[in-house]
């Protein structure tokens, strides 16, 4: 994690950012659903003071994709505005996939014509097989983009390695900057609850089966499990009615709770009350939900996809399954629930984790180099 440019001591960026103006561009801003407008919400609530005024853009809009276009053409014409005046000194840019590479495709051609600092935030679990499902002509056009980025940053080295190796950047321009979380103000009432106690599993994300839902709750409803005393809590919105159908069929139904979707406060309070997170997804990159369950000290099993190996460290903070394995995913959420003392154990090493390298703090550390970097980059190609 600490390998590269971004994130040597003593960042410098800083305190050099200080006046400066940076401009994020995210779909649905800080106010969105999901990871990625809560990592922005995260990044603009701690941002220090003395290092640059950072002006969140909204580039989808509130509402469906029907409706963004008009919201896409404002952040278009505010963006021309400030690039006019000479008011952006960086611009950072937060992508997924599919249509977020067009619109973001549009607003990096227009800061490159006004020889803008890039900076370009790849998010998007499925980033990887659509760029690996463009046809020769569309990926052409996408390297083409993505060669008038001056850093782009990836969430870890799976991410790194194809963009490098795939999209032909340059490791020069790539950057590694994990996702972070701030310290949760809730306080964790259970940590050390007794086997007597009803054991609480949480899922907090959207609920579908790229989420995996569907595997945990026929992992749940294993025989191995009928005899434990659990209670599953699913947080996130989605198509509730069809998952709390199949658990009906498979007789669990009584032993779920389906919240639906859940603000930030109420989903910290919900999990600040688990005794671990299940997220045995089937595309992440690296969820935010796994390190707010890290800064409650809570270990999380998961599956080994996108950067997810970087936090749940099999054995040492939570318990890492095949994705889509329902035996072994029953078996692991049947371990933790009989053990008490291992949950314990896994999450303190999770929250030491956290601390060392989720932290947002760190994260804006960070940044604020990397900021720094595209700034002398760009200043190099003039």
């Amino acid at each position: 994690m600490e390998s590269n440019k971004a994130q040597t001591a003593p960042y410098l960026g800083l305190t050099c950012l200080k006046g400066k103006n940076i401009y994020v561009v995210a779909p649905g801003g800080c106010t969105a659903k999901g990871g990625m407008a809560r990592m922005v919400k995260y990044m603009v609530e701690s941002w220090p003071a003395d290092a640059g005024n950072l002006k969140v853009l909204d580039s989808y809009g509130p509402g469906t994709r029907y409706s963004m276009p008009p919201y896409f053409m404002l952040l278009l014409i505010r963006l021309l505005v400030a690039a006019l005046f000479a008011q952006i000194d960086v611009l950072h840019i937060h992508m997924a996939e599919r249509l977020s590479v067009t619109r973001k495709g549009i607003v990096i051609h227009i800061a490159s014509f006004f020889r803008i600092p890039i900076v370009l935030h790849m998010h998007g679990g499925q980033f990887e097989d659509y760029c690996r499902a463009l046809s020769p002509r569309r990926l052409s056009a996408l390297k083409r983009t993505m060669a008038k980025v001056h850093t782009l940053v990836m969430l870890g080295e799976c991410g790194k390695s194809f963009v490098q190796n795939y999209l032909d950047v340059e490791p020069s321009r790539v950057r590694i900057v994990p996702n972070a979380v701030p310290a949760q103000t809730c306080e964790r009432k259970n940590f050390f609850r007794s086997a007597e106690t009803t054991c609480s599993i949480v899922f907090l994300g959207r609920v579908c089966d790229r989420k995996g839902v569907s595997f945990l709750i026929s992992a749940l409803s294993s025989p191995s499990l009928a005899g434990l005393d659990w209670h599953c809590e699913i947080v996130g919105d989605g198509n509730l009615e069809r998952y709390e159908s199949k658990a009906g069929e498979l007789g669990i139904r009584e032993r779920i709770t389906f919240h639906g979707w859940q603000d930030q406060e109420n989903s910290r309070r919900i999990l600040a009350s688990a005794d671990f997170l299940v997220l045995p997804s089937c595309h992440e990159v690296l969820p935010m939900a796994i390190l707010e369950a890290m800064s409650l000290g809570l270990p999380t099993i998961a599956t080994p996809v996108g950067e997810v190996r970087d936090v749940v460290r099999d054995g040492v903070t939570g318990l890492i399954v095949p994705v889509g394995d329902t035996q072994a995913l029953s078996e692991a959420l049947g371990d933790l629930i009989r053990n008490p003392g291992k949950r314990v154990e896994l999450g303190q090493e999770a929250y030491r984790l956290y601390l060392s390298s989720f932290d947002i703090a760190i994260f804006n550390k960070r940044m604020s180099a990397v900021f720094l970097d595209a700034m002398q980059t760009a200043v190099k190609n003039t």
